[in-house]
């Protein structure tokens, strides 16, 4: 018995290794980018956070090494909005986009649209999300949110520059023009996990670039 004991607790330990090693990995990898740029960190879906929206952002623990550059390094909220060269940016890790597409028949018929038709769906979702002039216009019925009394965090009081969605199933962005209040870049970003693809912006010309790494 004493035996079997030991050997479950061998096997729990080294599950347990197992786990974590992701983690050490990206707190390895955000330590490198880190040290030479600021990076923001948002919480998302399957993240060790809270599920409701708006999520907090995740507790810097998580990152022992590269939480040494409290600088540089930012947790965040989802929904996140920041300005980079009088740029603003307004983003989610997806789950306004997925519960408006679950629950809705917007289609994808946008001839303005570029990139991966697999994203076409996404980027009209989060268009209308954008017209409406509301993050996520599902909650709280069929998307999770923190109850507030005496405001809608999920409002935009301001139109970004530039819209995006995380956590996409593909790649693709289209221009939406707004009358006297010039455009608005709206970008489905694709899982990394599943298409090794990053997006870069232009902040002076908004103009949009995947990038994709081989492995």
């Amino acid at each position: 018995q004493q035996t079997n004991g030991s050997t479950d607790a061998n096997g729990a330990a080294a599950a347990a290794a197992a786990r974590s090693r992701p983690l050490k990995e990206l707190d390895m990898m955000l330590t490198e980018l880190v040290s030479a740029v600021p990076v923001d960190v948002m919480s998302g879906k399957s993240d060790p956070s809270n599920q409701a929206m708006p999520q907090q952002p995740l507790h810097p623990v998580y990152f022992p090494e590269a939480s040494r550059y409290e600088h540089t390094l930012h947790t965040v909220t989802n929904p996140h909005d920041f300005t980079v060269d009088q740029t603003a940016f307004l983003g989610t890790s997806g789950q306004n986009v997925a519960d408006v597409m679950k629950f809705s028949d917007i289609g994808d018929e946008n001839g303005s649209f570029i990139g991966d038709d697999a994203a076409k769906r996404a980027v009209a979702a989060l268009s209308a999300t954008l017209r409406w002039q509301h993050i996520a216009p599902s909650a709280p019925d069929t998307l999770a949110c923190y109850p507030f009394k005496d405001r809608d965090p999920f409002v935009m009081e301001t139109t970004p520059h530039v819209y995006f969605a995380g956590c996409q199933e593909a790649f693709g962005y289209e221009r939406v023009t707004h009358p006297n209040r010039g455009e608005t870049v709206v970008i489905s970003v694709p899982k990394f996990s599943t298409t090794g693809t990053a997006v870069l912006v232009n902040t002076s010309t908004l103009e949009v670039f995947p990038l994709t790494f081989e492995c």
